[in-house]
């Protein structure tokens, strides 16, 4: 006896979406939008970057780049144009002046759709100029199934020769004794937090200015830093609509946290921040143990403090 056949499975098609539906705006919705912890990670997954948000706006020459991000492997800067339209020539100017106002940088460049001409241009800067740089063309679509939520895509079209972890590495690493000297700070760091046997879940260390322990998923962060300008810090960021009711417990909290505390009220798109900073040379080895310990110290309070003020 045959067996029966299942029935047919129902499947819906994909329909494009007029990128304005989701961003009347460049600027003002689509930038925003993509400096989203959860979104530039989907941009960086098809860079094969894993990307960290700095900066909007970000001040290269007489133009401001749309958002300024750091490959979190190599502390390399990456910068993203925008555009919810077609690719023009004064965009391409402007990523050749991010280019020659940065010695190290991966150049981003997004938009609905890459003329022939320019995804020509990319590929050409990529021929032409050393491993220093590099130059992506992204296309960005908006799609949807039925009624269902619009769903974001990137597509690569240009991405730069021999772009692997390894050119990468060596681009920064071999220029820049900083990033081995991070490497090894926060590596100590973490490594006597585990001694500690604390219930804290650590990041990996990098050869950054900064470790970010996730407190409520992409909501809310602590971070322990160290400055080129001689400081050593912590500090919470968060994206929620909690600050004023924290805010009303300033007192308790300032008294829990120690030191001076600073509060950054929410800027334009929702960000506010708690911190408490000291002045510290992290360049100086013998000085590591006592400023481990003050880190060590405040990110505990931090997180006592504010876990469960977090908790869903």
């Amino acid at each position: 006896m045959r067996p029966a056949r299942g029935k047919l499975p129902r499947l819906g098609r994909l329909e494009a979406v007029k990128l304005q539906n989701a961003w009347p705006s460049e600027a003002s919705s689509f930038t925003p939008w993509l400096a989203q912890d959860e979104n530039i990670a989907l941009l960086g997954e098809c860079l094969r970057i894993e990307l960290e948000v700095q900066n909007r706006e970000q001040p290269v020459g007489p133009f401001r780049a749309d958002i300024l991000c750091r490959d979190l492997e190599t502390g390399a800067p990456v910068l993203t144009e925008n555009q919810l339209e077609r690719t023009d020539h004064a965009h391409l100017g402007q990523l050749l002046t991010y280019a020659a106002g940065l010695k190290a940088v991966t150049i981003v460049w997004v938009a609905r759709k890459f003329t022939e001409e320019h995804r020509s241009a990319l590929e050409w800067l990529n021929d032409i100029t050393d491993e220093r740089f590099g130059f992506f063309g992204v296309e960005v679509g908006l799609w949807k199934i039925g009624e269902s939520l619009c769903a974001p895509t990137f597509t690569v079209l240009v991405r730069p020769n021999s772009w692997n972890r390894a050119v990468r590495k060596a681009v920064v690493e071999g220029s820049s004794e900083g990033a081995q000297r991070r490497l090894a700070y926060w590596e100590t760091f973490l490594r006597n937090l585990r001694l500690e046997n604390t219930n804290v879940r650590l990041p990996k260390a990098a050869s950054l200015g900064n470790l970010r322990f996730t407190l409520l998923g992409q909501e809310a962060w602590i971070t322990v830093y160290t400055s080129v300008k001689g400081r050593i810090g912590v500090f919470l960021r968060a994206k929620t609509n909690q600050f004023q009711s924290l805010y009303r417990e300033r007192r308790k909290i300032d008294q829990a946290l120690g030191d001076e505390v600073v509060w950054s009220e929410p800027d334009e798109d929702g960000t506010w921040c708690v911190a408490v900073a000291s002045e510290a040379d992290a360049g100086e080895r013998s000085l590591w143990p006592d400023q481990h310990q003050w880190l060590a110290e405040k990110l505990k309070r931090f997180l006592a403090v504010f876990e469960t003020r977090f908790s869903p």
